[in-house]
């Protein structure tokens, strides 16, 4: 033990009354206390870019539209898609992002053929292997009145 120890530990049996809370109050400042550190540290956030040419631009109202049109083909066709081979997955990403560009073209036309929208999107449905008829007509109704409502009811 080094000296500072036996003396509080003399001082605490010679006045056991009084000794023992100047030993701790002597102990304490003879002793550094370290810093409290946090219990759980937290990385700092990381922001993922997926294209590494992709900016960080806004989009432009064009570009805006494709990605809300991609939006809606790709809504509830998760559980799909990641079943699917990752050959097939790719070539049906490709094909989705064809079938938007194609759709918000025909978007821009004066006069719109629902029929050709629905078409579009039935093809590009179809990439999906052994999809039912029933769930591929179901599909392709809700997906063209969604964009039909989004984009020309406004």
């Amino acid at each position: 033990m080094n000296n500072a120890t036996d003396k509080n530990l003399n001082e605490v049996l010679a006045s056991p009354e009084r000794g023992l809370e100047s030993a701790v109050e002597r102990s304490a400042e003879s002793y550094p206390i370290p810093e409290a550190k946090p219990l759980v540290t937290r990385p700092a956030p990381v922001t993922i870019q997926t294209n590494p040419t992709q900016s960080s631009k806004p989009l432009s109202p064009v570009a805006a539209r494709i990605k809300e049109i991609e939006n809606v083909l790709e809504e509830d066709l998760g559980d799909l898609y990641f079943q699917l081979p990752p050959q097939e997955q790719q070539r049906f990403k490709v094909e989705g992002e064809k079938t938007a560009q194609n759709i918000n073209n025909l978007l821009s036309d004066l006069k719109l053929k629902v029929s050709r929208v629905a078409g579009l999107i039935r093809g590009w449905l179809q990439l999906i292997p052994g999809v039912n008829k029933f769930f591929l007509e179901q599909e392709t109704k809700i997906k063209t009145d969604k964009i039909v409502d989004r984009f020309l009811r406004r």
